[in-house]
């Protein structure tokens, strides 16, 4: 599957807001601006406050980027084939972790179900067991 290269952009808009992610005290403290306040963003992510919402709907619009590119460079069956692999949904027999990944997608249930077959035998002849 082709994938789209989301990291550079990503880091250039976490530093157009001044943001970053810390996961403790420290973390905080070593990237901290004085007189800055902050707020939290999500998942460990910050932002001087202010800029959250801003922040937010640019890191949104880069998502849709990604999925529309990924859609556009691959087929169902590549994106749904790499989801079920990313969950290693051969491993517990259950695709249902790959469902929640491609419905963002537009990808449904009823699809990943269609495709598990020819996935589950796939593993098989691979052994990725």
């Amino acid at each position: 599957m082709k994938h789209f290269n989301i990291e550079k952009q990503q880091t250039a808009i976490f530093e157009k807001f001044g943001a970053f992610f810390a996961f403790g005290q420290k973390q905080f403290d070593e990237r901290k601006k004085e007189g800055v306040t902050y707020v939290n963003a999500g998942a460990g992510l910050l932002a001087p406050k202010g800029t959250a919402e801003e922040l937010c709907a640019d890191l949104a619009a880069l998502s849709k980027n990604k999925i529309q590119w990924e859609l556009d460079n691959n087929s169902v069956k590549d994106i749904i084939f790499y989801s079920l692999g990313n969950y290693e949904c051969q491993i517990s027999s259950d695709y249902s972790d790959a469902v929640d990944a491609v419905k963002y997608y537009g990808i449904t249930e009823a699809e990943v179900a269609a495709v598990w077959p020819e996935y589950w035998n796939h593993c098989v002849d691979n052994d990725y067991f």
